[in-house]
């Protein structure tokens, strides 16, 4: 099977309309002058034959397509190891008689766990499950507890506020994951923990892209980077920064924010979960390129990048690893088919993300609404575009009617 970044690194060279010579030339720019030698059209077969460059040419390829080294050479993840019932009955077991400082790293274990359910699990079972640990630790949190036991603690308590607030907004209940957040960000407060209030910040920003409040956006992914500077967080709240950007139209604003947050990621050498919400994985970097590409019309990068997000989010079986992301990647994939004529197969892939069986509601009801206004504009008599826009107003419709 062919390596994936193989398939990007001509992927990346198609898109931008270079043969290997202009490629090899353009990346010839980035490298350093004590580089050995600059690297020629041979070179640049060579690596789409599978031979993995050195690390120091890695780095500059990402710097060329705009990426993070370790999206550009990323691997599809593996399957994720469960955490049985025994262990966590366990914990739980020891949380009740009190031993609560024997319990605290598997109470962390557990809540990295559910973290990392969040791309798969049914939202309104995981926010079911977050809550009764939430309930648990509070009643652990007695006042008798020496602060190396509470404050760990708490802040567990606090992930899995932030969590829920997460997993409430996908269903649409904007007002409790509101509320959430906001009680997500009073712990921070309280423990100082800078990576939290980073976290409530970032998922401000996503909340205000999501329902078209761009200022809201702005202000909270500004308020994300100052809480949590030179971290994956501050990384994530650049790209939704960038994101907001696209949809007013600034594209120099685009290009600034998602290089910011590259050079953020690529200065860090922390291995992260691909699941755990409160990470950012390369792949989340690679989808918010993917977004503010499609947005912008640069339609050839948008479908390379969705093309990638897609990869590296379904495994060998075919399961899909990333099923939030890759739902709203086939949108962009839509938008190519859209953009390049092909009204059949944009209504096709349009229809499939519509059909994802995890779903963001807001956050995919506003890339579909952004699909329908564009169907309308290019097709506004071809019957052939009412599936997708019956199937897109539904979801909008459920977003409308999720109360609070």
């Amino acid at each position: 099977m062919t390596d994936l970044w193989v398939v990007r690194l001509r992927a990346e060279r198609c898109a931008r309309g270079w043969d290997e010579r202009t490629a090899a030339a353009e990346l010839g720019r980035l490298l350093t002058t004590d580089h050995d030698s600059s690297p020629g059209p041979d070179d640049w077969l060579s690596w789409e034959r599978g031979n993995r460059p050195p690390a120091a040419v890695r780095s500059a390829l990402a710097r060329l397509f705009g990426t993070v080294t370790a999206g550009l050479f990323a691997e599809a993840a593996p399957p994720r190891t469960d955490l049985s019932f025994a262990e966590r009955q366990h914990t739980a077991s020891l949380v009740r008689a009190g031993r609560v400082e024997e319990a605290l790293a598997g109470l962390k274990t557990v809540v990295d766990h559910l973290c990392g359910d969040y791309p798969t699990r049914s939202p309104a079972a995981l926010s079911t499950d977050a809550l009764s640990w939430v309930t648990l630790i509070d009643a652990a949190a007695t006042p008798d507890l020496p602060d190396d036991v509470s404050e760990p603690l708490h802040l567990l308590g606090g992930w899995l506020t932030l969590l829920r607030s997460s997993v409430e907004y996908d269903q649409g209940h904007v007002r409790r994951a509101q509320e959430l957040r906001r009680s997500g960000l009073e712990t921070a407060t309280r423990t100082d923990d800078r990576s939290m209030a980073g976290w409530g910040h970032e998922m401000g920003a996503w909340f205000g892209l999501t329902q078209g409040r761009h200022d809201e956006a702005l202000r909270a992914a500004a308020a994300a980077q100052e809480a949590a500077p030179m971290t994956a967080v501050s990384s994530q709240a650049a790209g939704l920064a960038a994101r907001t950007w696209a949809r007013l139209g600034d594209a120099n604003r685009v290009d600034e924010h998602l290089r910011a947050g590259r050079e953020v990621l690529e200065a860090l050498s922390e291995t992260v979960d691909p699941d755990h919400q409160f990470s950012v994985d390369p792949g989340r970097f690679e989808f918010q390129q993917m977004d503010c590409e499609r947005v912008l019309g640069r339609t050839d990068l948008a479908l390379t990048h969705a093309e990638h997000v897609i990869r590296l989010g379904t495994l060998a079986d075919g399961t899909e690893r990333t099923p939030l992301r890759n739902a709203e990647a086939r949108i962009a994939v839509a938008t190519a088919h859209l953009r390049n004529a092909e009204l059949d197969d944009a209504i096709e892939v349009g229809l499939r993300a519509l059909t994802s069986a995890r779903q963001s509601l807001p956050s995919l009801a506003m890339v579909a609404d952004e699909l329908r206004r564009e169907l309308r504009a290019r097709y506004p008599e071809d019957s052939r575009a009412n599936e997708f826009h019956v199937a897109a107003r539904r979801l909008r419709d459920q977003v409308d009617a999720a109360g609070p």
